[in-house]
């Protein structure tokens, strides 16, 4: 790991991440993570990855989570990702919510694809950790949180207990996620994409109910002359819900 030859660096952190032990780590964290060449800290990753050690995960955590560690490079935070995906644990699930955020394209695809199918595996942990990207961040990690939240909604309708999950975060316009996505559309600070997303959300599920959903749908309906072209087209549908109902 030490040799000057970068190479022979890349196939050092290979043949560590092949041995398996655990000794491995802080040659790979000390040296592999923080050198120079891009394909060494790429591979000190994967070889991380194949440790499957808490200690060794940690770091590679760190490079999308900590903003005073993250790699500059988009191809190595795209590694992680791909690292962290299969490891369901508090610190992986941690930094793949952190890398919805990524200021890369391919960094914030690969972290939605890892989100989603945590939430098909466990929606009581990470339905209730996206509600909070959806009201605390802003920017991309926004509409990342709300991309995984609308697919995983549309495919919860034909498994009851998921949807008795959502159901509760969406029992009317103060429960925990609607009043998230409520807050989203109604922040015109907030991205076109991102309010636009939140809007026709809204509308679908405050349809879906039994009773329906007047109170949300009356404060979608309030933005018709709203700034943003794909939430007015919302608000009109919202308002025309609510006329059928009298």
């Amino acid at each position: 790991m030490d040799d000057p030859e970068p190479m022979v660096r890349v196939q050092a952190a290979i043949a560590l991440g092949r041995i398996g032990k655990e000794a491995a780590i802080p040659a790979l964290v000390g040296r592999g993570l923080k050198d120079p060449s891009v394909r060494v800290r790429g591979m000190s990753v994967v070889a991380l990855g194949n440790l499957k050690r808490e200690e060794g995960l940690k770091p590679i955590a760190r490079l999308l989570a900590d903003p005073e560690a993250r790699d500059e490079s988009a191809a190595v935070r795209l590694v992680a990702v791909r690292v962290l995906d299969p490891f369901l644990n508090a610190t992986a699930s941690k930094a793949l919510l952190a890398a919805l955020g990524d200021p890369d394209d391919k960094v914030r695809d690969a972290a939605t694809k890892a989100i989603k199918s945590r939430l098909t595996a466990k929606p009581e942990l990470f339905l209730p950790a996206l509600a909070k990207v959806v009201a605390k961040d802003t920017g991309p990690s926004r509409v990342g949180a709300l991309q995984c939240i609308v697919e995983d909604y549309r495919s919860s309708l034909a498994d009851a207990k998921r949807k008795a999950l959502y159901d509760k975060l969406l029992a009317d316009a103060d429960s925990p996620l609607a009043a998230a996505l409520l807050e989203t559309l109604e922040d015109k600070k907030a991205d076109g994409k991102t309010r636009t997303l939140a809007a026709g959300f809204l509308i679908d599920l405050a349809w879906r109910r039994e009773p329906k959903g007047k109170a949300i749908l009356t404060r979608v309906a309030a933005l018709t002359r709203d700034i943003e072209p794909g939430v007015r087209a919302a608000a009109r549908r919202a308002k025309n819900y609510l006329n059928n109902l009298r």
